[in-house]
C-alpha cells in the first residue's frame, strides 16, 4: 500500500525515536492524542509511536493498552490499514514482545511484519531483528548479522548501525568472547558521540560497563557506570546502570553498598513507573537479605512484593516469562524453604498429598510451588481447564479453610 509522504516521514521519525530526542520531544510523543484525528492511518501511526515510547520508558502496562488499541483499529479497517502501515505496527509489537522476554511472539511479529512490508528502510530493520535472533540462537550465524549491520553503515543509517554494533557486542558477550564484545561497544560509543546520539552514548556506556563487570574488571566497570547513573536523563538507563553497579558491589563483597544501590534502583523505578524492572528489583533485594544479611523475614517480604508485582502485571496481560516468571518461582521456592523448617515430613511425590488434613492457612505458601510444578508437568491442556482441574483436586485434600 502507498504511504503518504507525511505519514512516511512521521513513521521514519518514530523509528528513530529515543536515540537523539530531547525530553521536550519525548513529552510531545506522550501527549499525542490519536483520537483527535479522523485519518485512520495517521491514528494507527500515532498509537504505535505512543506504544513504542511507553515501552521504551518501561511502562509496559500502558504500552500494552495502547498496543491493543492499535491492533483493534487495524482489525476494524482491514481495507485501509495494509502494507507498510501493518508492517510498522507488527514491527513495533515485535520490539515490545522482545522487551517482555517473549522471544517466540517477538519473532512471530517480525515475520508477519516482513510479509506486509514494502518500504526498503523498514524492511532492513525487520531483517536485522531476525538476523539478530538467529545469531543469538546460533553463534555461527553471527556473520549474517555483521553483513546486515554493515548495510546500515553503507546507507548512512547511523542510529541503526550503532545499534547493530551494540547487538553484535551483546552476542559476543553472551558467548563469553569478552575482548571482542568490548571492541564493538567501544566502536559504538565512539560513533554515538560523533553523531550526538545521547541515548546511544548512554546505552553503549552501560553495555561497556557490563562487559567490564563480566571480565571481572570491577573498578573499570564502576568508573564508567557511576557517572552514567548520576548524569543520564533516561530513567531506564539509570536503572540498568545502577543494577550493574549493584552487581559490581556484590562481587566485591560490599554488601551494604550493594543493598543501598538496590534501594536507589527501586526508588527510581517506582517514582517513574518503570514497572518492567520491579519484579527483578524486589527479587534481588530479597536475595540480598537472605544470602548476605540472614534476615529471612525481610527476604520473604521482598520476594512477596516481587511476586505480587509479577501477578499484577500478569493480570494486566503481560506474559508469564522473563523477570515475572523468575519472581513468581523464586517467591514460592523461598516460601517452600521457610516452610520446610516447620514441617515434620518431607513433601511426597504425589502433587498435593502434602496437604492432607491441613488447613489452607498452613499450606497456602507451599501449595503455590506445587501448583506451578503441576502446571508445568501438565501443560498440554488449556490453562483454564487446568486451573479448574488443579483447584478441584486440591480442595478434596484440604479441610475447611481459615481465611
Amino acid at each position: 500500500m502507498h504511504v503518504s509522504s507525511y505519514n512516511q516521514s512521521f513513521m521514519d521519525y518514530l523509528n528513530t525515536l529515543r536515540f537523539s530526542e530531547s525530553s521536550e520531544l519525548r513529552e510531545a510523543i506522550l501527549q499525542m492524542n490519536p483520537e483527535a484525528t479522523n485519518d485512520v492511518r495517521m491514528k494507527l501511526v500515532m498509537y504505535v509511536g505512543l506504544e513504542k515510547q511507553l515501552f521504551l520508558d518501561g511502562d509496559l502496562i500502558r504500552a500494552k493498552d495502547v498496543s491493543e488499541k492499535a491492533k483493534n483499529l487495524a482489525e476494524m479497517h482491514p481495507d485501509t490499514i495494509q502494507g507498510d502501515y501493518l508492517a510498522f505496527m507488527y514491527y513495533v509489537q515485535g520490539l515490545f514482545f522482545r522487551l517482555q522476554h517473549d522471544l517466540i511472539a517477538s519473532k512471530s511479529y517480525f515475520q508477519r511484519a516482513k510479509q506486509h512490508c514494502v518500504a526498503e528502510n523498514l524492511k532492513q530493520f525487520i531483517n536485522y531483528q531476525l538476523d539478530a535472533f538467529h545469531a543469538t540462537e546460533d553463534f555461527q550465524k553471527i556473520s549474517a548479522l555483521k553483513k546486515r549491520v554493515e548495510q546500515f553503515r553503507e546507507r548512512n543509517i547511523h542510529f541503526m548501525y550503532i545499534l547493530g554494533l551494540l547487538r553484535i557486542g551483546r552476542v559476543y558477550r553472551l558467548n563469553k568472547v569478552f575482548d571482542t564484545a568490548e571492541e564493538y561497544n567501544l566502536d559504538a560509543l565512539r560513533l554515538a558521540k560523533k553523531h550526538s546520539l545521547q541515548f546511544l552514548v548512554d546505552k553503549a556506556q552501560n553495555n561497556l560497563g557490563h562487559v567490564y563487570y563480566r571480565k571481572r574488571e570491577y573498578d573499570k566497570a564502576h568508573d564508567i557506570l557511576k557517572p552514567l547513573a548520576e548524569m543520564t536523563e533516561n530513567n531506564l538507563c539509570r536503572i540498568l546502570a545502577l543494577g550493574n553497579i549493584y552487581g559490581v558491589y556484590k562481587k566485591q563483597k560490599r554488601y551494604d553498598d550493594a543493598l543501598s544501590t538496590l534501594y536507589q534502583v527501586l526508588n527510581v523505578a517506582t517514582a517513574h513507573n518503570v514497572i518492567s524492572r520491579l519484579p527483578a528489583i524486589y527479587r534481588a533485594i530479597g536475595q540480598m537479605y537472605d544470602e548476605h544479611f540472614h534476615q529471612p523475614e525481610q527476604a520473604l517480604h521482598y520476594h512477596r512484593l516481587g511476586y505480587e508485582e509479577a501477578v499484577r502485571q500478569l493480570d494486566n496481560g503481560l506474559g508469564f516469562n522473563g523477570p515475572r516468571k523468575t519472581a513468581v518461582i523464586r517467591y514460592v521456592e523461598f516460601s517452600q524453604k521457610l516452610n520446610y523448617r516447620k514441617l515434620d515430613k518431607t513433601v511426597e511425590k504425589k502433587p498435593f498429598e502434602f496437604a492432607l488434613g491441613k488447613t489452607w492457612k498452613e499450606i497456602k505458601n507451599i501449595f503455590q510451588y506445587h501448583l506451578l510444578s503441576y502446571h508445568k508437568d501438565q501443560s498440554t491442556g488449556s490453562q483454564k481447564f487446568l486451573a479448574v482441574k488443579i483447584f478441584t483436586q486440591v480442595i478434596s485434600f484440604v479441610s475447611q479453610p481459615e481465611w
